[in-house]
């Protein structure tokens, strides 16, 4: 490697943990279109691995350009727009983050705040961000999209294990996003099986 190509990779190292939240960051990136294309990536990849995978040629649309945040082409060779969106606890995120603060000044309250995730909580967090992102159907940039409108969902909480979010998304459905073709929740890394779980949610139509 490079002292260039390494500078550079030490300074977007640094300047990730300079940023870092401390609570479920796995995924956080500096630059967004990253994180977001990181995401899909490992959905396909996810995918692939059990013979599923129906996206290809992925790329990230970037800022200004969104939405949708990525585009890219199914099967048969059309059109996918694809949305992501981060499910975290706000309030555990906010106390952490607060409590950083207050650590670096010397008035440390306690060391880790960890939401707690039951089914209600589940169905009701990932239905606002359906429904958000099924809002969003009709600004959707450099339409159409003939081959779907796919939603990712993504998050690093804790709590939210594969065990535990596969046995909520087996009992939930979601409502009232019709404009949603499919959507999905990729989970942080599960060394149990060597890769990022990726969990289809039930939507009615």
């Amino acid at each position: 490697m490079a002292d260039d190509d390494q500078s550079r990779i030490l300074a977007r190292m640094r300047e990730a943990r300079s940023k870092a939240r401390g609570y479920a960051d796995f995924f956080q990136w500096p630059n967004r279109d990253i994180e977001e294309l990181g995401v899909l990536q490992e959905l396909a990849k996810t995918l692939e691995s059990v013979g599923s995978n129906f996206l290809s040629g992925l790329r990230s649309r970037g800022r200004g350009f969104d939405p949708p945040d990525c585009e890219a082409t199914d099967t048969s060779g059309r059109r996918v727009a694809v949305e992501l969106t981060e499910l975290v606890d706000q309030a555990a995120l906010e106390a952490t983050v607060a409590n950083r603060r207050n650590d670096r000044e010397g008035q440390l309250d306690a060391p880790y705040f960890w939401a707690e995730w039951d089914i209600g909580k589940f169905e009701r967090e990932v239905g606002k961000r359906l429904i958000g992102k099924h809002n969003r159907f009709d600004q959707l940039q450099d339409g159409p999209y003939p081959g779907g409108y796919v939603v990712v969902l993504y998050t690093d909480e804790p709590a939210l294990s594969r065990i535990l979010v596969k046995g909520y998304a087996a009992q939930v459905n979601f409502a009232g996003v019709s404009s949603i073709s499919r959507a999905f929740i990729v989970l942080s890394y599960d060394s149990d099986i060597e890769m990022y779980p990726a969990i289809e949610l039930a939507i009615v139509r």
